[in-house]
Formats: C-alpha cells, structure tokens, sequence
C-alpha cells in the first residue's frame, strides 16, 4: 500500500507568536526561536477531527460523545494504542527579536501614541483615543515582569517568514480504509483553513495560507478544491468552495460511522461541532456558522507607524488589520458602534461570548493605594462596604477566574494586496459554559492614588442565553467590518 496521502505547503499569512520553554516565541538568554512544532498541529488536527465526527452525528440525529471518542482515538491514536496515520511537519523560518529599549521606548511614549477610532474604521466615532497596537499585545505590554522578558514574550514572526510543509502519510503496517483516510485527510484541511499556529489566533494572529497542495489521486477532490480556493478572489465563490469542502468531510465521516443523513436536532449541541454553515441573518443561526468577506482598511497613521517601527514590525498593514480584529471583540467598539458613549457601564454588552476570562485583577500596589475601599451591589441590592485588596473586574466565576476559548474566530485567509483581505468569520454555537458568571461592574474607571470604588456584581446564566448573545455577537461583529 503506498504510504503518502498529501503534501502541503504553507506560509504564516499574518504575524505568528509560537509557544517555547519560556512561553515567548524567543529566548535571549539562548538566543534561540522557537519554531512551530508538528506536535501543535496535531493538536488543532484532533480538535477539528472531533468536531468533523460530532457533527457528522448530529448531522444524522445520532449524536454520541462515546463514540466520537472511539473514533477519534482510533485514527489519531491514544495512550492506548498508534495513530493511524503521521504527519512530518518542516518549518524554516528566521525572525528578529524585539529589543529590551523598544519596550523602554513604548513605556516612555506610550500616552502619546493614540489614534481615534475612526481611523481604524470610518463608520466608528473620532473618540476615544486608543493604543494604535492589538490589545492582547498592550495587555502583555501592561503585565509584570522585567523589560527583557515582555520583549520576549512579544517578539514574532513577521508575515511570510515561516516557510511549512506538512506530509500525511498512512502508518507503516497499517492499513486504513478509504473513508478514514478521507476523514484524516479532510479534517487536517480544515484544520489549516481555520486554525493557526502560537498565540491568539482566534483573533487573526499566526494565519496560514496555502502555496502548494498536492494529494493522491485517490482523493483528487481535496486537491480540486484546494487548488479553486487557492486561485479564487471573490469572497462569496470562496464561501462556496468552503461549504463544498465541509459538506463533503461530512459526508466522509457519516460514511465511516455508518450514519446517513437526516434532518439535525432543532436545538444547540453540547460541544462545538462542525455543521452545514449558518449565517444570521441571511441564514438560520447553526451549530457552525460561517461568513466570507472583504476587509479593506484606511492608511496607516503616523502613530500607528511610530509604534509599530518601534516594534519592528515592518508590515504595517498587516499589524493594523490585527489591531482592528483584536478591538472589533471588545466592549469598546459594541458600544460605540451603538452610538453609546465609550464611558457607561459595560454589562449590556455580552462579550463573555467572545471568550473567557474576560476579567481584571488590579492590585493595591499597582494604584499605589493600602487598600481599595468598595461600596459593593448584588444586582440591584447593597450588600455593604468592604476591603479589598484587589480590585475585581469583568467576567468571573463566583469571584474565582475560568478559561473558555471564544465561540467566535475571525481568520484572514487570504491577501488581495496591500491593505485588502479576504476574512472568515466563523463560530460554533454550543452549549459547554459554565453554569452561572458574574459580571463585576467598576465605576469610576481604576485610576491611580484612588481608593474608592462602587462595584456592581450582576449573575449571568450563559446557557439560558448563549444563541441571544451569540446572535448579537455575530450581528456585532458584521456591523463593525460593515457586511450586510
């Protein structure tokens, strides 16, 4: 049996931050890049796997987490027993660490570079100024640490420097079926059309985009479409070809389950998992949706370029596109983009939905106060005066802090030229939240030298309500990047 299923050649289309032994994609102390592990992309491989076989069940009125389970370690292996099938993962790639003075420099600078939100997107209001850099990237920059250890954690590879080639091969002495290895083969496509590589790529962060695709004749269909989404520009051919292709591992996967297709369950699954795409409102809301379009973004100010040179980051464009996206998922834009002022209380926005923790820690220490003295509601009743030594903020659970990656990504997937690219926005619809959040409201905004604080504890059921604030959501985020 030949052993070779495809070869697939990629490049980082967007900024990439991998992981290393530090947790930064750089160690100066080594002077050693970390590099993109095969071992990463198996990871996301599993994880679209598993979403590929739930939804090839639900898809069939037969979900079974059991079995999902069985399958998954049948072809990728666990502890018990091989994988079916082995990737070799090569990356070449050189990049340039960002130095210990430009963080110096950005502390220094910092209250001067600010741009307005209507040079991030026309339709946005010309206030509040904000930091002209992604806010993942400012938070990482306002963490603690010294100098020398945010340079690392923020130093990247700029686009198209990571050079990949992934082969899939069948293991040695085994022998998979024709349906496993389409299932295989389907879910690592996938996988690389939405996922990425290091950090935030929910967000836009590690892209890859495809160079070269070659696959056995057996599954020439893969390759056909590939290839169209490859040499395709228009956003809504590319949503075609997309749907094609998930209709098509569906298909795949209900054949190796023995399932046949029928009408799916008229309610929301418990765990993310792959569907005929939805897109509200044009199309119902699905446990997978899925919008394609064009972003076209506005030059590139004289802050933007001064932060981002600082930096080193020599795209600008690029940075811009994901400082956009990263602003696009906060309660900031929703609420400018409904014409609200910038300084209300945040919770009618519910960007819990767009991941957790969403939250603030603030110690005493950082605002140079001994204490934080807080006038505390529960809802609408007051519970009384308290001392705080940390001052809460945002989205938690019962005063502890829970992780939940967003339901909703945004992806550029392809370039058209300088400032113009073809986006996927994408979302799964489950209902795997915690039970109950709650919201903590701080008014005024934390400043420091300043001790006193109204906090509003208000309860949030994320199940109750999770299709309502997925829809506004998904509404939001259209609206911001102006689709109709």
């Amino acid at each position: 049996m030949v052993l070779y299923i495809a070869k697939i050649k990629l490049k980082n289309l967007t900024y990439t931050i991998p992981g290393g032994f530090n947790a930064a994609p750089y160690s100066a102390e080594l002077n050693l890049w970390e590099l993109p592990r095969a071992q990463s992309f198996k990871g996301f491989w599993r994880w679209w796997l598993r979403a590929l076989l739930s939804g090839a069940l639900w898809e069939s009125g037969k979900y079974n987490v059991r079995k999902v389970r069985q399958a998954t370690e049948s072809l990728l292996g666990s502890t018990n027993q091989a994988s079916k099938f082995v990737i070799y993962v090569s990356t070449k790639g050189e990049a340039k660490p960002i130095s210990v003075n430009a963080i110096r420099e950005w502390r220094r600078k910092i209250s001067q570079l600010r741009i307005a939100p209507n040079e991030f997107l026309r339709w946005l209001p010309p206030s509040p100024r904000i930091p002209p850099i992604p806010p993942r990237l400012f938070l990482l920059l306002q963490a603690g640490g010294s100098d020398k250890e945010l340079a690392e954690k923020i130093s990247n590879y700029q686009p198209g420097d990571l050079k990949i080639t992934i082969e899939l091969l069948r293991r040695p002495f085994t022998s998979p079926s024709s349906e496993e290895c389409s299932v295989a083969l389907s879910s690592l496509l996938l996988s690389l059309i939405f996922g990425g590589v290091g950090a935030i790529t929910r967000r836009g962060f590690g892209s890859l985009s495809f160079t070269n695709v070659e696959i056995s004749k057996e599954f020439q269909e893969y390759e056909d479409l590939l290839n169209d989404i490859i040499k395709m520009n228009d956003p809504s051919k590319i949503h075609d070809l997309l749907c094609q292709l998930i209709r098509r591992s569906i298909s795949s996967a209900q054949e190796l389950l023995g399932v046949r297709g029928t009408p799916s369950p008229n309610e929301i699954p418990d765990h993310p998992l792959l569907s005929e795409p939805g897109d509200y409102p044009s199309k119902n809301v699905r446990p997978f949706n899925l919008s394609i379009f064009t972003l076209s973004i506005p030059s590139v100010t004289d802050n933007e370029k001064t932060a981002f040179q600082l930096f080193g980051f020599k795209d600008h464009e690029t940075m811009k596109l994901l400082t956009i996206i990263g602003y696009s998922t906060m309660k900031l834009f929703w609420k400018l983009l409904d014409r609200k002022i910038w300084k209300i209380a945040g919770f009618p926005w519910e960007t819990w939905v767009m991941g957790l923790p969403r939250r603030q820690e603030i110690d005493k220490q950082k605002l140079q106060v001994p204490c934080f003295e807080v006038d505390l509601y529960e809802d609408s009743s007051h519970v009384g005066s308290k001392r705080w030594n940390t001052l809460k903020t945002g989205y938690l659970l019962d005063g502890e802090g829970g992780r939940r990656i967003s339901a909703i990504s945004i992806k550029p997937i392809k370039r058209l030229g300088k400032d113009s690219w073809i986006i996927a926005l994408y979302g799964f619809l489950s209902k795997d939240w915690h039970d109950v959040l709650y919201h903590y409201g701080v008014t005024p905004p934390p400043k420091r030298r300043k001790k006193d604080y109204q906090v509003r504890k208000r309860k949030v059921v994320p199940p109750k309500g999770v299709t309502k604030a997925f829809v506004e959501a998904w509404i939001k985020l259209k609206k911001i990047y102006g689709v109709t």
